[in-house]
């Protein structure tokens, strides 16, 4: 639980969104929010159904924690003690109440809630009244259900933010590896690797290294698209009519990228320290890699947007939802990631006085989120 003084200079401030509450994400907000490995100088608060997240805290024996429920962020901020639970709890569908969800159904109810709780902590962050967001993992059929056709939390996230351009990376095991596509059908990704998007992707990647992560120069690796990076055209042309001219022109204003490197032998080299992060070009290519190494506790992070974004680099995990078994090693994890990003990026603007007062950009703006 949070045992920070939100209103102190040095603290940042999070929103941890519960995800889909009929998966597990309920279940490891609980068990991160009750830990040991909370990151210091952080208040951080769940956003969701309060009662999924009482339910969760109940079941892991802590039913007399307190959990203090809020609806508007200036309600939280009034209410927000140390050494308890917070909530803020998005409005309800209209005529009703959030429902309790069976753990491990796939269903509309569970995909409004996580959207709900996603769209009012991106509006948050978005208007500048917190430092970051964390989010618990959704289910994509559960958000179609519910009548959002979006493919996961980066596409909401931009759409919010209106970010042309999101870039999905994650961290974990020694490796840091982004993506040139994110949830695109493989037999479609080529024809979305272009030279521009290419480019644009690379700065993406160097820009957010540079000031979040506090690298002066990124090491950019980048992946081909066929195999063996196309052996000089005899497996495919992308790597020479696309890919390789984008590390060119990216080269030639400054970045300091390479490639096309054969995605069998790349991640060893950036394990050995020959690289700061490699660009894939598709999602199973660079990810395969990395949830070998970390499966348990990567991390996934949202390049591009206007305020920081951290995730667990895991599904709902229906399967085991509600049967109190969930690992919350990756949400501990990306908790903390998001505390030193917003601490490099907080260093690089002007000074706030306290955690959610730097808002004053969005003092005018609608802060129900």
């Amino acid at each position: 639980m949070s045992v920070v003084d939100h209103t102190q200079p040095e603290t940042i401030c999070i929103a941890l969104t519960l995800g889909d509450p009929a998966g597990i994400g309920p279940e490891i907000a609980a068990k991160a929010l009750t830990g040991a490995n909370l990151p210091p100088h952080a208040f951080i608060f769940a956003v969701g159904p309060a009662r999924a997240l009482r339910k969760e805290l109940d079941a892991l024996g802590h039913d007399a924690v307190p959990l203090v429920v809020a609806h508007k962020w200036k309600e939280l901020q009034a209410v927000a003690t140390p050494e308890r639970i917070h909530i803020l709890e998005p409005p309800p569908p209209p005529g009703g109440d959030w429902a309790d969800v069976t753990p491990g159904t796939v269903c509309a109810e569970g995909g409004e809630a996580a959207f709900q709780a996603a769209m009012m902590a991106a509006r948050l962050a978005r208007d500048g009244f917190i430092d970051a967001i964390c989010t618990g993992p959704i289910h994509k059929k559960a958000l179609q259900l519910a009548g959002h056709p979006f493919p996961g939390h980066t596409e909401i996230l931009a759409s919010v933010s209106e970010t042309r351009r999101a870039v999905m990376l994650l961290q974990g095991g020694g490796l840091r590896v982004a993506l040139a596509t994110i949830h695109a059908p493989l037999h479609i990704v080529p024809r979305l690797i272009s030279v521009p998007a290419l480019v644009e992707t690379l700065w993406i990647v160097n820009d957010a290294l540079r000031r979040d992560w506090g690298i002066a120069a990124p090491r950019i690796a980048v992946t081909g698209l066929n195999p063996h990076a196309g052996d000089g055209g005899v497996l495919g042309s992308e790597e020479e009519t696309v890919i390789g001219p984008a590390i060119r022109q990216a080269c030639e204003k400054g970045l300091c990228a390479t490639g096309p490197w054969p995605a069998d032998t790349v991640f060893h080299k950036m394990l050995q320290g020959a690289f700061d992060v490699v660009l894939a070009m598709y999602h199973d290519q660079g990810l395969a890699v990395l949830k070998t190494l970390a499966f348990e506790d990567g991390v996934n992070i949202t390049l591009g947007l206007p305020f920081i974004r951290t995730s667990v680099d895991h599904g709902t995990a229906m399967d085991i939802a509600g049967r109190g078994q969930a690992n919350p090693r990756s949400l501990e994890r990306a908790l903390n990631d998001a505390v030193f990003l917003a601490r490099n990026r907080r260093a690089t603007r002007a000074p706030s006085s306290a955690c959610g007062a730097h808002a004053a950009a969005g003092a005018q703006k609608d802060a129900t989120a």
